[in-house]
């Protein structure tokens, strides 16, 4: 269901790392000119491998972010909350989602689309500009957190080398390739 945007939801987009640093007339355009709406749990807000360019806002509820393998099993890659944002990688890029988004409960989303966010008038170059960044900050973050995980696993199995067959070094490298497949894809 399509909403028009309140003053609970300027007050939130206020408090989002995704539009810090704008001015509050800033805020206020982008409030005007977003989508908001509702999803019931268990409600797909996009799949994997769908193409769109849009980014979501939750602003009540809860999102799963999960990744489907080949044999159509289920990994929770987070969950997600009040002012988390997702669906910036297909925001940027343009490019097919890398994983599917569920709606955990009833939930309620801010859309931002990239064409209307870029096209808007109402936006300045500055606010535009600031949500990229804000954006390729969190993008930074991640694959920092990624890289230390990824790291640490392998720092862990690399006293174990020493007294590992070779089948089982070959089950801890497709294990570690997985794992570092699921972040980096």
């Amino acid at each position: 269901m399509i909403l028009k945007y309140n003053e609970y939801e300027t007050e939130l987009i206020c408090k989002s790392s995704l539009f810090a640093g704008l001015e509050e007339e800033d805020i206020i355009k982008i409030a005007e000119n977003v989508e908001t709406l509702e999803f019931n749990e268990g409600d797909v807000i996009f799949s994997e491998d769908s193409l769109d360019n849009c980014l979501y806002l939750v602003v009540r509820g809860q999102i799963e972010i999960v990744r489907i393998n080949e044999k159509h099993e289920e990994t929770l890659i987070t969950i997600l909350s009040l002012n988390d944002f997702f669906g910036e990688m297909a925001f940027l890029t343009g490019e097919a989602r890398t994983a599917t988004a569920r709606s955990k409960e009833n939930s309620k989303l801010i859309k931002l689309d990239y064409d209307e966010f870029m096209m808007a008038s109402a936006f300045s170059d500055y606010s535009k500009n600031k949500v990229i960044l804000n954006i390729a900050k969190k993008l930074a973050l991640r694959l920092t957190k990624v890289s230390h995980d990824y790291v640490k696993l392998l720092n862990v199995h690399n006293d174990y080398f020493n007294d590992m067959d070779s089948r089982s070094i070959f089950a801890l490298s497709s294990k570690i390739s997985e794992v570092r497949n699921k972040y980096l894809e």
